[in-house]
């Protein structure tokens, strides 16, 4: 075939190192087995020999130092093998597209092992005309895709145009993290927990994002201190290997506490122990927290207590003063009524608020009772009865409510004389009366008068 015989063939280039190869759509002609055959244009500026499918090819047809042949179309995975000089590439026709497709050997997987370190990191693929490479180059622990991109008029290996994507792992670094030990005292504020990182340091500039937690509770004892939000997951660029802390709670110092005395206490002839409102830093403490160390006290008076801490709390509280208040005794003179003449009352009083098996002689009590004054009642009227104790009691407040005697005057009496004849000159006749009275009369009769004398009753 001369090279006008390919006259008016459209043609589309495609270059290799040391020459380059065109195609050509046109009339399409026949090898021995029927199969179709495509013009494929080189060309060898330098006059090299050429191997085509690994023979040399002496049916070459040429204008100055273009060279043409007919080829099979082959595929990709079986493409047509040209070597001009010492370069060799691949070929197979794209029917469809009618025109040469120059085959691309895939590059192969990088094996580094990554691990991040601070410092980008590069994916090797070699540089190449014949495609773009993006996604090569990163910094931080990942899994990325390199993407390569092929350029027009160019087919990979394995028959595809697509995007061929390798896999770019760099692997976070490992470092073990310790949580420090901490404690509290009970009832305080929680710490900001603390750790250090062993083995490999971090890279300089980072810092690990999260903060260590604790198990929950409050109460006196130890409880571990984890890993909570300081994960793998909030730090990528890390492969954090963690060790637990221990985090204790420790009793707090009751001594600082403030102690009042709950209430009051009576006497109330039993033996009896005092109730103490404890705080501390504004918390309420209960029996939990403490015993009371008290003698049993029956008589009224001022004493000390101890507080001893347990559970949260340790120390003691000494001397607490604490008290049982008197109880409350009320002496109240009886009130009394006579008629003047009548013999005067013996003085008593009712008693009020003993406790217990108490008497009023048994409390030592000696009680005073009479008229105020010192008087002696006779004419009618009032007087006031007081009564008092002689001494302070050691139990009792004593109150006193004073008594009222009242002297009313005699009754008057009616007394009907009976109808009577004296002889002029008669004394001392004896009468016989009537009276409406309980008493005898006795009375006499004056001579000359109409008078009658009454004795007292």
């Amino acid at each position: 075939m001369t090279a006008t015989s390919i006259r008016g063939y459209t043609t589309s280039n495609i270059f290799i190192t040391g020459g380059s190869v065109k195609g050509a759509i046109g009339c399409v002609p026949k090898d021995e087995n029927n199969n179709d055959l495509y013009l494929m244009e080189i060309d060898n500026p330098k006059g090299e020999d050429i191997i085509i499918n690994h023979k040399d090819y002496p049916d070459q047809h040429g204008d100055e130092n273009k060279i043409y042949v007919y080829l099979p179309a082959k595929t990709a995975e079986n493409p047509n093998v040209v070597k001009v000089g010492d370069v060799t590439v691949k070929y197979c026709y794209d029917v469809t597209n009618s025109k040469w497709i120059r085959i691309i050997e895939a590059p192969e997987n990088d094996e580094t092992l990554f691990t991040y370190n601070g410092v980008e990191k590069t994916y090797f693929i070699p540089e190449s005309d014949f495609y773009t490479i993006e996604g090569n180059k990163q910094t931080n622990a990942g899994t990325y895709a390199v993407t390569l991109s092929l350029g027009d008029g160019l087919g990979w290996s394995d028959g595809s145009t697509e995007d061929k994507q390798y896999t770019f792992e760099i692997k976070p670094k490992a470092i073990c993290v310790k949580a420090d030990d901490a404690s509290k005292k009970y009832g305080e504020e929680e710490p900001v927990f603390s750790y250090t990182i062993s083995g490999n340091s971090l890279v300089d500039g980072d810092i690990l994002t999260g903060e260590l937690v604790r198990d929950k509770g409050e109460v006196v004892g130890t409880y571990d201190i984890t890993q909570g939000t300081l994960t793998n997951q909030n730090n990528p660029n890390y492969d954090i290997t963690f060790e637990k802390g221990v985090f204790e709670i420790i009793p707090a110092d009751i001594c600082q506490a403030t102690v009042v005395q709950s209430g009051k206490l009576t006497y109330n002839g039993e033996a009896q122990t005092p109730l103490f409102d404890v705080t501390l830093g504004g918390a309420i403490l209960t029996d939990e927290d403490y015993d009371v160390i008290a003698a049993e006290q029956i008589n009224a008076g001022e004493y000390t207590a101890k507080i001893v801490g347990k559970g949260n709390y340790t120390g003691t509280i000494s001397d607490i003063v604490w008290s049982m208040e008197k109880a409350e005794l009320s002496i109240n003179a009886d009130n009394y009524s006579v008629k003047q003449g009548e013999v005067l009352p013996t003085l008593e009083y009712t008693v009020v608020g003993l406790q217990g098996n108490d008497t009023i002689e048994n409390i030592g009590a000696n009680v005073l009772i009479g008229y105020e004054n010192g008087a002696t009642p006779k004419e009618a009227g009032t007087y006031n009865i007081v009564v008092r104790v002689a001494e302070e009691l050691a139990n009792y407040d004593v109150s006193f409510t004073n008594g009222v005697l009242t002297i009313t005057e005699k009754d008057t009496l009616t007394i009907t004389v009976s109808d009577m004849t004296l002889t002029y000159g008669e004394i001392g006749t004896k009468l016989t009366v009537i009276t409406d009275g309980d008493g005898v009369v006795t009375y006499s009769v004056q001579e000359g008068q109409d008078v009658i004398e009454v004795a007292e009753d």
